[in-house]
């Protein structure tokens, strides 16, 4: 078999394939889901197909591989001249066969992490104490907080630099208000820890961009705002969550939720786009 570029009537086969891979396949099926094939949004994916494997590549340059371990990267590199790329995110070692068939496994990277990637099914969940504390949208008056929160974690978790990580900040949290995805727990009245949904399916949904300020932590604040963000998940029908954690402590933090680890998560991401 070889590689091929898919057609809307691969579909059916393209969602059966992504949502046998889940967790792992999250970001590829939830833009799928939500921005369609060959579409005009950002986020619109297209796949390329070689029997059970696939690529997904988004309109602005996210790479998704999700295919078996023999995956023929090479065989597909020449059909991928003239493609932008600006990250690659995907199940670790798919992820980084398919940058050294690319020629871009030592390529610099503003960000270059693989992550454990932890599953839950939500009923299983050990829910901890929210007494006094309550879970809200990002509103106005929580808006500046959530600016400030996001440029801290931009700066300390995906390396940008001050000047870039508040502007993207401020773009990130009014799409995040949009989207109504992120939460801020209150403790007392008073924001504590950020958390929010970056992908999700009919019954599964990813965390990211979990912020507890540095003052803060070590009080379980995020692993609180990460329950309450769940629960009412699972009211609107969700029954599992996946996530990736960026360090030991996180980890821990996830692991008392009951989250436990089937992988790990390759996050490749530019600082600007190259062409292939």
């Amino acid at each position: 078999m070889s590689w091929r570029r898919a057609t809307p009537d691969d579909l059916p086969r393209i969602s059966a394939l992504l949502d046998a891979a889940l967790p792992r396949a999250m970001f590829a099926r939830s833009n799928l889901d939500d921005f369609g094939l060959e579409q005009d949004h950002p986020r619109s994916m297209s796949f390329w197909m070689n029997g059970d494997d696939l690529l997904g590549i988004s309109r602005q340059g996210g790479f998704f591989p999700i295919a078996s371990a023999g995956a023929d990267w090479p065989a597909l590199v020449p059909h991928l001249k003239g493609q932008k790329i600006s990250r690659c995110l995907g199940e670790a070692g798919t992820a980084r066969a398919l940058l050294a068939a690319l020629g871009l496994a030592a390529h610099p990277a503003q960000h270059d992490a693989d992550e454990p990637l932890l599953h839950l099914k939500i009923a299983q969940m050990q829910t901890p104490d929210t007494t006094g504390c309550t879970l809200s949208p990002i509103t106005e008056p929580l808006r500046s907080t959530a600016i400030a929160w996001r440029t801290t974690y931009n700066v300390n978790t995906m390396s940008l630099s001050p000047d870039q990580a508040a502007p993207t900040a401020e773009a990130e949290i009014a799409q995040y208000i949009s989207n109504d995805s992120h939460r801020i727990l209150l403790e007392g009245g008073a924001p504590v820890a950020m958390t929010g949904f970056n992908a999700r399916t009919r019954d599964m949904v990813q965390i990211g961009g979990v912020f507890t300020p540095p003052d803060l932590r070590s009080r379980g604040c995020a692993r609180k705002a990460v329950a309450l963000h769940l629960l009412e998940a699972q009211r609107g029908g969700a029954t599992q969550s996946v996530l990736t954690s960026a360090n030991a402590a996180a980890t821990r933090a996830y692991a008392a939720l009951g989250y436990r680890q089937v992988g790990h998560f390759t996050f490749w991401i530019l600082a600007e786009p190259v062409t292939l």
